[in-house]
């Protein structure tokens, strides 16, 4: 996701405090506790996709991700890949920073299957169908990729965004440096600092095939560092609060959940 490096520190050594909450007579971290959006600023959906679209997305990715590296371009242990929500011309790419992913059939599977469940039901609430689908990425994490600054995605000024990451593929392991969230702090007006940021409240959650996060864009999170040698991947895609359509063109939230 875009960053903005006035705004950033390097988070080091962060630290994970479990507590628990008592449901019943059963004690439940409270990593696993119910989050929403308006309260958390995020929430995890289990199985949000369906298993085998998943693995369908995963493949493709995978290809399009070679045929990336197979162009020039600076190596990385972090990519994040575009892909396009408008037709793709036909001139071939000739570097990394150009490859994009087409809006394939196998995508807007992804698409139908998430929004037509819990994760399309949560963003109708929060944003009204006229949602525009801001933008769509390939996010992977390579071994050896460092931890991220810790950021937000935007400014309490501008209109809200929500963005989904989807696993394509299990994700339980620390070492495989999952995103990490700070729930609650898309209620703060400035950005995150050293001052203003506690690691120990940092929370990750343990995503199989299919599960899904839904975060503000206000949101303090970050990357974590990779020391796994298997690449981590995310599908990511972003709705950005609207009124009114921004054209005949511009796919909407309402495109996908009302006609499912």
């Amino acid at each position: 996701m875009r960053m903005f490096p006035e705004n950033l520190f390097f988070a080091a050594g962060l630290s994970t405090v479990v507590a628990c909450f008592i449901f019943g007579n059963k004690r439940v971290p409270e990593s696993e506790k119910k989050l929403s959006l308006s309260d958390d600023g995020l929430c995890v959906i289990k199985q949000a996709c369906d298993a085998k679209i998943t693995q369908n997305c995963y493949e493709e990715v995978m290809r399009g991700l070679s045929s990336m590296f197979e162009l020039p371009g600076s190596d990385s242990t972090r990519y994040f890949q575009a892909i396009s929500i408008t037709p793709l011309s036909k001139r071939p790419f000739t570097h990394r920073s150009e490859w994009m992913l087409p809006l394939s059939p196998t995508v807007l599977a992804v698409l139908k299957s998430v929004l037509s469940g819990e994760a399309g039901a949560a963003l109708l609430q929060e944003m009204g169908p006229e949602a525009d689908l801001l933008e769509m990425t390939m996010i992977t994490s390579l071994e050896g990729a460092h931890l991220q600054y810790v950021h937000s995605d935007g400014s309490p000024n501008a209109p809200r965004v929500i963005t989904m990451f989807m696993a394509l593929h299990d994700i339980v392991d620390e070492a495989m440096g999952p995103t990490r969230f700070w729930p609650g702090t898309h209620k703060n007006s400035t950005p995150p600092t050293a001052e203003n940021v506690d690691h120990s409240q940092s929370k990750w959650f343990r995503l199989n095939e299919g599960d899904a996060i839904l975060m503000d864009h206000l949101t303090y999170h970050c990357g974590g560092a990779n020391n796994q040698p298997k690449m981590r991947t995310l599908f990511s895609a972003s709705f950005m609060q609207s009124e009114k359509s921004s054209g005949d063109h511009a796919l909407r939230l309402g495109d996908f959940y009302n006609k499912l």
